[in-house]
């Protein structure tokens, strides 16, 4: 079947409303975070290998070699995945509430009304502090651990968000 107009995704934004993306300096807070996974698999790939060099009676030399090619290959691949994380991260509100996007390998979209979010926390760790970041969390109505995380926003941006999702809410009850 040949279509000359593609029809718009189902996911796709209101008309007239665009998803944002996180601030350039955001990528940092990815990389830098992916870097604690990277350092694990590599104390794991680091056993690993000294582990089956010995069983295979080659020397330290062998499994320090294999050691650094894997934990070489992780960091690349963690690099990576840190910016294409980073660009999929999008974002919109608007009057029928607040969705996130994201996801590298399994792509996940997270769709809040209005009316269920019950409070917001703007989080601050000392990495994203000195990045000048910040992450909004969004809990909503329902279960006990019901959240929406996102983090890199500036903080002025966090605040905005946070202050227009619970807009009019102390007026309703």
């Amino acid at each position: 079947m040949n279509t000359d107009t593609p029809s718009p995704p189902a996911s796709a934004a209101p008309a007239g409303r665009t998803f944002e993306s996180l601030p350039a300096q955001a990528i940092w807070l990815f990389r830098l975070g992916n870097l604690f996974w990277v350092a694990a698999l590599a104390v794991a790939a680091g056993i690993g290998a000294v582990a089956l060099m010995s069983r295979l009676g080659l020397g330290v030399g062998a499994a320090a070699g294999l050691w650094l090619v894997l934990t070489l290959v992780a960091l690349a691949i963690g690099w990576r995945l840190a910016a294409l994380s980073h660009r999929a991260t999008r974002f919109l509100l608007d009057d029928e509430g607040f969705c996130v996007r994201g996801g590298v390998c399994w792509r996940t979209e997270s769709h809040i009304a209005r009316s269920r979010v019950q409070h917001t926390d703007i989080r601050r760790h000392p990495l994203a502090q000195k990045l000048g970041l910040a992450e909004l969390v969004v809990y909503t109505a329902g279960t006990q651990l019901a959240a929406v995380s996102l983090p890199g926003l500036t903080l002025d941006r966090a605040r905005t968000l946070r202050d227009a999702l619970l807009e009019g809410h102390d007026q309703r009850f």
